[in-house]
């Protein structure tokens, strides 16, 4: 699958997130109240860590741009300064 079809498929299915990685496509799995208690734990944690510094912290609503081949939805998002438009797309 080509890049472009990735961001399409994204756009077509907004309730299911993806991951693309070399040309392949990864359905992420649903979380439970489990994982979304200690996602939401450590996203807190960070963001008390973290305030007023120039860092960020952002939910799994990011897509990460690793490379041109990848792109991932990481539970929770560290950034240094301000986020780059084209590194980090908001949904």
């Amino acid at each position: 699958m080509t890049v472009e079809e990735y961001f399409q498929l994204e756009e077509n299915d907004p309730d299911t997130r993806y991951e693309y990685i070399d040309g392949y496509v990864y359905a992420l799995a649903g979380g439970t109240a489990n994982h979304d208690t200690i996602k939401s734990n450590i996203q807190r944690i960070l963001w008390n860590l973290l305030r007023g510094s120039k860092c960020r912290v952002y939910s799994s609503d990011m897509k990460v741009y690793i490379s041109e081949t990848r792109y991932f939805h990481p539970d929770v998002i560290v950034t240094y300064r301000r986020i780059c438009p084209c590194r980090l797309t908001i949904f």
